[in-house]
């Protein structure tokens, strides 16, 4: 927030908030929907112009949509493979690593988290060394209701609803 702009009051903040969760999720689904069509469209090379105003199109250009050429890239698909290849081949460059299983680190760290250690089995709670609990932040939680997409449009198109702060 820039220092011209007044804080808002919290249930002005938590409708923008509200409004904006809802818009985001309806642009996402649109640019996933426009995306597939004009993948679909396009052959890899081809550019399409965008802008506001066909008529007008130098003044009002948005910019281009292009279809990229696919690029190779190289990507292991067997690890077991690659290793055994590396130690036949590249001895040098296969390193031993030691680690906790990592089956078991969600066990341990939920025990650490629950019971301030690992319980031993005889009703002793061990400590774990590296281990420690955090408590995060606080953090808002934005959850429309059904309504919400229905009614921010209705206030959008109205222009009862502002959802940006202005300019910066």
């Amino acid at each position: 927030m820039t220092a011209s702009q007044p804080a808002l009051p919290p249930r002005e903040a938590a409708t923008r908030l509200l409004a904006i969760a809802v818009v985001k999720a309806r642009i996402a689904a649109e640019e996933r929907r426009l995306r597939t069509a004009l993948s679909g469209e396009l052959v890899a090379g081809e550019r399409v112009p965008g802008m506001v105003d066909p008529d007008d199109a130098e003044a009002t250009g948005l910019g281009f949509v292009t279809k990229k050429k696919p690029t190779a890239a190289a990507q292991v698909v067997d690890p077991a493979a690659l290793l055994a290849w590396a130690k036949e081949h590249t001895p040098t460059e296969v390193q031993v690593t030691e680690a906790v299983r990592p089956g078991f680190l969600p066990v341990l760290l939920d025990a650490v988290k629950v019971h301030g250690g690992w319980p031993d089995g005889n009703g002793e709670v061990q400590p774990v060394a590296g281990v420690e609990v955090r408590t995060g932040a606080p953090s808002l939680m934005v959850k429309a209701n059904e309504e919400a997409d229905r009614l921010v449009a209705e206030a959008l198109a109205g222009h009862r609803l502002e959802l940006l702060g202005g300019s910066s």
